[in-house]
This record gives C-alpha cells, structure tokens and sequence, in this order.
C-alpha cells in the first residue's frame, strides 16, 4: 500500500459506524461462561454478530459432546477454531472487547 491508499484505508474505516452489543448479551454471555457453558455462550455470539454458519457448527460440536458424554480433543479443537474466528468479529463491535472479556 502507498501513502494515498493507507490515507484512504483510515477515512473510509472513519466512515464505518460501528455496531455495539448490548449489554443483555454480554450478560448472557458471562453467565453462560460462568457456568462452565462456553459452547452455549458461543453460539449466543455467533448469532448476535449474525454468522449462522458458525452457529450451527457449535450446534453439532454441543450434540456430539452430549453423545460422547465430554468434550473431545477434536471437538476443542473445532470449538477453538470457531472461537477465534468469533473474536474477530467481536473486535469490529465498539464494545467488543466486553464481549470477549465475557468469554
């Protein structure tokens, strides 16, 4: 990138207005960490920052764990993958950073 396009980059990123969670989600989100729920609280993410796909994969990682009685290695896995990929979208909220201190 050039000058003019890291110029442009910053004013256009000015020009965004940025989403906030409200705070009823953050709530729900730390009371379902708080009770040791941490995929139930991704999937409440995920559908607040609109990403079904990410959704109904964390549907099928909560219904295998139900199967298989614990959280596999693999599932943790996939989980975290997910996660990470949450968070990035969380970040793009102005109040993002609550959101993943909820987590």
């Amino acid at each position: 990138m050039n000058e003019f396009d890291t110029i442009r980059a910053m004013w256009e990123e000015s020009l965004e207005e940025k989403k906030e969670f409200k705070q009823k989600d953050i709530d729900i989100v730390a009371k379902l960490t708080d009770r040791n729920e941490h995929t139930l609280s991704l999937m409440h993410i995920a559908k607040a920052v609109g990403d079904r796909k990410a959704g109904k994969k964390l549907e099928l990682i909560s219904k295998l764990h139900m199967e298989y009685g614990s959280m596999t290695k693999d599932l943790m896995n996939m989980r975290n993958e997910i996660y990470d990929n949450l968070k990035k979208e969380m970040m793009k909220y102005s109040n993002g950073q609550d959101m993943y201190n909820a987590t």
